[in-house]
């Protein structure tokens, strides 16, 4: 399962270290505006911010690799499972994710070195942090499960139709912002928002479990 999902990342490197290098770009505006290390931390809230839209763009342009290859059909000749199969996959679709996590640590490193204990107290209600984390694998998840159940047309549909209506709603529905988006926004700042994107992780993964079963399609 793990060599499988080593060769897929291996396999579209150069996409996924390009997506990486835009998200650093993005997260690095605080640096523009400040040239300090103490700026570390606003480079982290960025990256963590810009971390699930970059990842659902990714995870479609790994699959949509996946279908002009027809790959699908190699993964039914090799000897691993219907669960290997599609956790092999999520972690190819999570790896932009992993990679931005990574440098996320490297930034902790470094803060922790030149600014010690504050730039710890600077991380107060950092559980937000590790919940976009889920929150973005749980978007790539989301995308491998649209296009295991209808294809890519039907999740891109969706995946539109969703963003639409949360921008939507955000700009024309002010009872929406305060009713829903901020005690939201409160949960994600706390281990309970941290532990639900876990969950919703774990239900989108098994959810695709069952369609690949379902469809017969490892």
């Amino acid at each position: 399962m793990f060599r499988l999902a080593a060769a897929e990342v291996r396999y579209g490197a150069g996409s996924l270290l390009a997506w990486l290098a835009v998200m650093l770009v993005m997260a690095s505006v605080p640096v523009l505006e400040t040239p300090s290390v103490t700026a570390v931390t606003a480079v982290m809230a960025f990256l963590f911010l810009v971390m699930p839209a970059a990842a659902v763009v990714n995870a479609f342009r790994s699959l949509g690799s996946e279908r002009s290859e027809g790959r699908a059909r190699l993964y039914g000749t090799l000897p691993l499972g219907t669960v290997q199969v599609a956790l092999a996959r999520q972690i190819r679709g999570s790896a932009l994710p992993l990679a931005g996590l990574l440098v996320a640590a490297l930034l902790s490193l470094v803060g922790v070195t030149f600014m010690g204990r504050e730039f710890l107290s600077s991380l107060a209600g950092g559980w937000v942090l590790g919940t976009l984390f889920f929150l973005s694998v749980a978007a790539v998840a989301l995308v491998t499960l649209l296009y295991d159940s209808y294809g890519m047309t039907f999740a891109q549909i969706v995946v539109a139709l969703l963003v639409g209506a949360a921008f939507a709603a955000n700009a024309y529905a002010g009872e929406f912002a305060a009713r829903i988006l901020g005690p939201v926004t409160a949960a994600a700042q706390t281990p309970t928002g941290l532990l639900a994107s876990v969950g919703v992780c774990l239900l989108l993964w098994g959810a695709d479990v069952l369609v690949l079963r379902w469809r017969d399609l490892a």
